[in-house]
């Protein structure tokens, strides 16, 4: 859950928990949110893709490892990211 708090500072402040919640949509679609939880307040980790400008969870982020080990997440969707290749 390390790349999370780092991809999203403003919201995974120190004193705080990050969990993964599943949700069902409008039609009863399964979703994953991964939700940050500090003094009783729960935050939701959402993004804008920044190629098509839509609005996406932290799970449907593009997840990268480099050599090291240390995974880090993109603010970019698959199907976004899909069009470049």
């Amino acid at each position: 859950m390390q790349m999370y708090t780092a991809a999203f500072p403003d919201v995974c402040v120190e004193g705080g928990s990050l969990v993964n919640v599943k949700c069902k949509d409008a039609s009863g679609a399964l979703l994953d949110h991964i939700v940050f939880i500090k003094d009783g307040t729960a935050t939701a980790l959402m993004g804008e893709c920044l190629v098509m400008y839509t609005d996406l969870r932290a799970t449907q982020m593009i997840e990268y490892c480099f050599d090291d080990g240390e995974w880090f997440l993109t603010k970019v969707i698959a199907p976004a990211f899909a069009l470049a290749y």
